[in-house]
């Protein structure tokens, strides 16, 4: 909730605070006086055990790490353990045995993970962001175009994608199977589907398929999925997108 919204809430529930007392300079809120009312001590019973549900949700177990994994290019532990997360989500979810492919923007992922217990308050760190997990539908040229804008962007997030680039030839291929028709379907941020930072092409895509769940709640199902196997998250560098 934004600072003046919050106030507005607190003044409807009997907060002895006065809009008047209140001004916004560089997003924070500052007192015009020096004098200090009290919030309604009925309000602070009614706000408490929520506190205490956000503190116990976000202090929640959901995987474990055997090491911390940060983001790079044009390859990262973090973009490659976050891509083959939604990889192995919409792959047993939705598209079992389609020609498909992860990219995501490593501006996205804003912190690092953990090595050890990860808790739900770390994907919050990771995914601050309120973006949707969405399907875009390629063909193989605009997936030309797609690998050509990653490689001038010095490389991003992938998964089931190989990609290498020499002085005279850009290759691409899928890890896991070639397409057998003309498309590949390229799960992405509705942020970057939008045509967002440079991607343009895909605001081409034959088709758009919305999922409706949030980045961070994929991450945060599929490691509790991983938990449940008893499967630690790890993850290699290994050549994902290669500068010959």
């Amino acid at each position: 909730m934004r600072p003046l919204g919050f106030i507005f809430l607190l003044l409807s529930l009997g907060c002895k605070y006065h809009s008047g007392d209140f001004r916004v300079r560089e997003n924070a809120l500052v007192r015009l006086d020096s004098s200090y009312r009290h919030v309604d001590s009925e309000i602070v019973k009614i706000i408490s055990p929520y506190n205490e549900k956000i503190h116990d949700k976000m202090e929640e177990v959901v995987a474990f790490s055997d090491m911390e994994m940060r983001n790079g290019r044009p390859e990262g532990l973090l973009g490659n353990m976050i891509c083959d997360v939604f990889f192995d989500y919409i792959r047993s979810a939705m598209f079992p045995k389609e020609a498909m492919c992860v990219v995501m923007n490593g501006g996205g992922l804003r912190a690092n993970l953990p090595e050890g217990d990860v808790h739900v308050r770390n994907v919050f760190e990771i995914l601050p962001f309120e973006n949707e997990l969405v399907i875009c539908k390629l063909t193989r040229s605009q997936m030309d175009t797609l690998v050509d804008l990653i490689l001038k962007k010095g490389g991003e997030p992938v998964s089931n994608l190989k990609i290498s680039k020499s002085d005279s030839n850009t290759k691409w291929s899928l890890t896991m199977g070639e397409p057998d028709d003309t498309y590949i379907y390229v799960v992405t941020s509705d942020y970057l589907a939008a045509g967002n930072s440079g991607f343009k092409i895909l605001l081409h895509a034959s088709e758009v398929i919305r999922t409706g769940y949030n980045l961070r709640d994929v991450v945060i199902l599929q490691f509790k999925n991983y938990r449940h196997l008893n499967q630690h998250l790890t993850e290699t560098i290994e050549g994902r997108i290669v500068y010959e």
